[in-house]
């Protein structure tokens, strides 16, 4: 699996951010590998600086094209936040994710906290969900 840069979203800032509004908070601390809840253009700038970092920590002098280990950048945030969306648009539909769209396992415990079903289309799908203590009631078999 691709390594990956991740926009950790901290859910209880998010709590105090709706219920303190005259508060500004910082984008994030002094120690920029602990970030917190980040407006969006602080997140998008803060992914785009892991990106330009990632991708400026490649050794072009030993590196042939094509060896360069893939990675992708994901905003956790922006998983939560649609979840949350999910959650007031249709409160009596239960989302159920698929897990070839995004097998990432911080993808996957996230989704797995906030309650999210799984629907797996294979038997490695399944038994990866599975091994990260998912009851099996919350995983679907979707497809042959």
């Amino acid at each position: 699996m691709a390594a990956a840069v991740i926009d950790n979203y901290n859910q209880q800032h998010h709590h105090n951010q709706h219920h303190h509004h005259h508060h500004q908070q910082p984008l994030c601390d002094n120690d920029s590998s602990n970030v917190s809840l980040l407006p969006a253009a602080g997140a998008r700038r803060l992914i785009g600086d892991a990106l330009h970092q990632r991708v400026a920590a490649i050794d072009h002098e030993v590196c042939e094209p094509g060896d360069e280990d893939t990675f992708y950048v994901a905003d956790l945030g922006h998983v939560y936040r649609q979840h949350l969306r999910w959650k007031k648009n249709l409160p009596r539909v239960k989302p159920f994710y698929a897990v070839k769209c995004n097998p990432d396992p911080q993808v996957l415990r996230l989704l797995a906290g906030l309650g999210t079903g799984f629907d797996c289309a294979s038997k490695t799908e399944i038994e990866q969900v599975l091994a990260m203590g998912i009851s099996p009631d919350r995983v679907i078999y979707a497809q042959p």
